[in-house]
């Protein structure tokens, strides 16, 4: 059973790949950043304050109960506000349409409207702000009300004790005073009410526009842009991983040791710039030499690939060369197109090995129209090399044909992997 790819093999892959994730990263990253330039809207900022009105100090000044003024707490009216913005300005809150804190220095609250109109962004702060000081208004005229009421009937109370007072002229003199001393004193608390009541801030001032509409920055494109480069470095680093988990194709020599086939070794050769690396040449001859059939002096070698190949006859004379200079002398065979009777030529290929002083080296092409070929040769001959070529040669195919190979009795030994 074949065993999944090694992250040294994901490593590669992404490495293979760095080009492609590289660009595709910023092709996603540029048209991220021209769709926020093109279609991104334009925000505009309208800011509406309140704050308290200074009628504490006017209440003392005029002889009415400072208490009846609430006190404009910053902290307890945002709580306040953003409640309300959660409960009736939901979608608005939550997109962040609508903003409240406390200015700079904590005395005024500020609303601020973002929209992409600028009426809209204004009628929307205004609308907030409004809600804000009617809620604090509507307590200071209660506790307007309940002030005015309670002082009013005291003053009449204290009228009908004065009326008894100056009826019965025995009980006059300090009682008199008494009372008209309280009297004249809640008669200015209700001057003071009235006063309160015609200025009618309440404690809080009127709504009042910040600034200017500011034109409010969006995302920058470069910050959207960079996203954008991660997103399609990342969607497409994870795309190479899945591909080369399920890949198919042999790209490395390490999908052949792990692919468990029945192999005595595998072996690669680079190919690089129009010539194969003669290093790795030997190391192959090396390994035909190793597997040789005792006391034979003329073996038949047989390099089979499993596609075509325009490189195929220049690897089976370097592999010629690199035996050669191991001490074993063979000589050169390529069956292509121009031998079309097997039968006929598996003869005489066994006739010219009998009588030749040298050994042989076969080489059948990959070709489909060639397979019967190789097989008629492979079953003569002393080992066989199958050929793959990283890239384009698939691990299905190679199982196939060494199925074939082995069902007609062929000493299949290796494979050469031809990598770029």
């Amino acid at each position: 059973m074949t065993q999944p790819p090694s992250l040294t093999e994901y490593v590669s892959a992404l490495k293979r790949r760095l080009r492609l994730i590289v660009s595709v990263g910023l092709l996603v990253g540029a048209c991220i950043a021209a769709i926020t330039l093109l279609l991104a809207p334009k925000m505009w900022q309208v800011s509406y304050y309140t704050g308290p009105s200074g009628d504490r100090e006017l209440a003392s000044l005029v002889g009415a109960p400072t208490g009846l003024i609430p006190t404009f707490s910053i902290d307890m009216v945002i709580s306040e506000t953003k409640n309300d913005l959660l409960t009736n300005y939901t979608k608005d809150y939550k997109n962040r349409n609508l903003i409240v804190g406390a200015s700079g220095i904590g005395d005024y609250l500020i609303v601020n409207g973002i929209y992409p109109d600028v009426e809209e962004a204004s009628r929307r702060s205004q609308e907030i702000i409004d809600r804000i000081i009617e809620r604090h208004r509507a307590i200071f005229r209660n506790n307007l009300e309940r002030a005015k009421a309670a002082t009013e009937q005291r003053v009449e109370e204290l009228m009908v004790s004065l009326s008894a007072i100056v009826e019965d002229s025995q009980t006059a003199g300090v009682q008199t005073f008494m009372l008209y001393g309280e009297l004249l004193g809640h008669q200015k608390v209700l001057a003071g009410i009235a006063q309160l009541d015609l200025d009618g801030k309440g404690g809080v001032l009127d709504p009042a526009q910040l600034n200017i509409p500011l034109e409010v920055e969006q995302a920058s494109p470069v910050t959207r842009g960079l996203l954008g480069l991660l997103l399609g470095m990342a969607l497409v680093t994870a795309l190479v991983i899945v591909r080369r988990f399920f890949e198919q194709r042999i790209l490395t020599i390490e999908d052949l040791e792990r692919s468990e086939l029945p192999l005595r070794f595998v072996e690669q050769v680079k190919y690089r710039d129009g010539a194969f690396d003669a290093d790795d040449l030997v190391k192959v001859g090396a390994a035909l030499s190793a597997g040789a059939v005792a006391n034979t002096l003329q073996p038949l070698y047989q390099m089979a690939g499993i596609e075509d190949s325009e490189e195929f006859l220049d690897l089976a004379e370097g592999l010629l060369g690199a035996l050669s200079s191991l001490g074993t002398s063979l000589e050169l065979i390529f069956l292509d197109q121009s031998v079309r009777d097997v039968e006929t030529f598996s003869k005489t290929l066994q006739g010219q090995l009998d009588s030749s002083k040298h050994g042989l080296l076969v080489a059948t092409p990959g070709s489909t129209n060639e397979s019967a070929k190789a097989t008629r040769v492979g079953r003569i001959a002393d080992q066989t090399l199958l050929i793959a070529y990283a890239g384009s040669s698939t691990l299905p195919s190679l199982k196939r044909c060494l199925d074939d190979f082995r069902a007609s009795g062929i000493n299949c030994e290796g494979v050469l992997l031809v990598t770029p």
